[in-house]
C-alpha cells in the first residue's frame, strides 16, 4: 500500500545524493499547514542536469545539509523549513504551521517562541 509520503521520498531520490525536501514541502508533508500539494520543493547543494518532472521544483543552495529526516525521507528541519517559507506562504499559515509543530513536538519550545517573533515582523511591515 503506498504511503503519503512516497511522493516527496521518490521526488528527493530522483534529484540525487545530498538532496533534500525543503520548505513548503516539509510543512505538507508532515501536514504543518494548507499548502500546495501540486509541487515538491527539493533542495541540493550541487546543480542537477538531470530532466525531472515538472511538478519537482529544484533549488540550488551552496552548502545545505539535511539536518533531519522525516519518515526516513532527508528533510530542512521544521523549524528552517517554516523559516524558508516566509514572504512565500501566507503569515497566518507559517503560524500555525509553527504552532502544530510545536504541538507535535517537532520544535522546541524556544524555536516556537523565535519563530512567533520573526513572524510577527512580517505581519507589521
Amino acid at each position: 500500500m503506498p504511503d503519503p509520503s512516497d511522493t516527496y521520498a521518490w521526488a528527493v531520490m530522483s534529484v540525487g545524493p545530498g538532496a533534500l525536501l525543503y520548505g513548503e514541502s516539509v510543512i505538507a508533508m508532515l501536514d504543518l499547514a494548507p499548502t500546495n500539494p501540486i509541487r515538491v520543493f527539493v533542495a541540493t547543494p550541487r546543480r542537477t542536469r538531470r530532466k525531472l518532472p515538472e511538478n519537482i521544483k529544484v533549488e540550488w543552495i551552496r552548502g545545505i545539509k539535511p539536518t533531519t529526516a522525516y519518515n526516513g525521507i532527508p528533510c530542512q528541519s521544521a523549524h528552517d523549513a517554516i523559516l524558508a517559507c516566509k514572504g512565500k506562504m501566507l503569515p497566518d499559515r507559517l503560524e500555525a504551521a509553527a504552532r502544530t509543530a510545536h504541538e507535535r513536538g517537532l520544535i522546541s519550545r524556544q524555536q516556537y517562541r523565535t519563530l512567533r517573533k520573526e513572524l510577527e515582523s512580517e505581519n507589521v511591515h
